[in-house]
């Protein structure tokens, strides 16, 4: 476990850091802060004697802090987690508490300590290791929502990963055309997401495991700080003129978001499968493409 690289990138959130309250001791040790040059004295009075480092990053958007953790990363396993989740495992629990969808809280109310633990690391080190079979370029714990429309299955290729999610940089280093996270100010994640299905290379989401978000998609601190309906809308067509035969737009309700976002903004809909295939076909035809 030792060799877990794991980034919280995190802003206006110093005084309830959902996330790391949550992570066991030997799993924070794994982890870097990566914060407001502003917020760096009050993170590091509470959590450093905790946490392995923290770095501010002057930076505008989160895509800016995503590539700066990785340029500044030794390692070529890298995960990453928002700093507002709570954390869910399909497994027995100690209390033989019935829950929903089978998922169980990890949790003092459903684990004992060391079984608290133990599903915690066993999460982490589930994307480690697959990020270090090579194959994958992304791969990602599920969302609580989305869950249960999975039950038959403890994972499955070629979903959209967020919030939770690892990368291997070798891989993402060697993509064609050599995308950033910094070229989207927002849906950075999806956009790096496809690069990698259309250069053939799969990514992998988790159904063992599950995090939830507390206090909704949008609230306060986060990328809520310069979310806009303007920047978010422009960041789908952004998305869509990337990627137009894998990428469609939606108006959706987004009442939950509050402030401007009350009545509804344009979301992504991703054709994951399709654009894996397409990257398939891509490089079964191009022997010059090298990954």
């Amino acid at each position: 476990m030792d060799n877990l690289e794991i980034f919280l990138p995190t802003r206006g959130r110093t005084e309830k850091q959902v996330t790391l309250s949550l992570l066991p001791v030997s799993l924070l040790k794994c982890v870097t802060i990566a914060c407001h040059p502003g917020e760096e004295k009050i993170l590091y009075s509470r959590w450093g004697s905790l946490v392995k480092a923290i770095i501010p990053i002057e930076a505008n958007h989160i895509g800016e802090v995503r590539q700066k953790c990785i340029d500044l990363s030794k390692s070529d396993y890298i995960i990453f987690v928002d700093d507002s989740l709570n954390f869910h495992v399909r497994a027995k629990s100690d209390t033989g508490t019935i829950t929903k969808y089978l998922l169980k809280g990890i949790t003092d109310n459903h684990f004992t300590p060391e079984n608290k633990e133990r599903h915690m690391v066993d999460m982490f080190t589930y994307i480690d290791t697959k990020l270090r079979t090579g194959k994958y370029g992304m791969v990602g714990i599920s969302r609580r929502s989305q869950n249960s429309h999975q039950l038959d299955i403890s994972e499955k290729e070629n979903e959209r990963v967020f919030s939770f999610w690892g990368i291997n940089r070798k891989l993402y280093n060697g993509l064609r055309n050599s995308p950033k996270f910094t070229d989207m100010q927002l849906k950075e994640d999806f956009y790096i997401t496809l690069h990698f299905l259309t250069n053939g290379i799969p990514t992998l989401m988790n159904y063992t495991y599950a995090y939830g978000r507390v206090g909704g998609a949008n609230s306060k601190g986060g990328c809520a700080i310069y979310r806009s309906i303007e920047n978010s809308n422009k960041s789908a067509f952004l998305l869509q003129k990337h990627f137009p035969s894998f990428v469609r737009l939606r108006k959706k309700s987004v009442k939950t978001w509050g402030g401007e976002f009350k009545e509804v903004a344009l979301d992504v809909v991703i054709s994951t499968k399709k654009a894996y295939q397409y990257g398939i076909n891509y490089h079964t035809k191009r022997t010059d493409v090298l990954f």
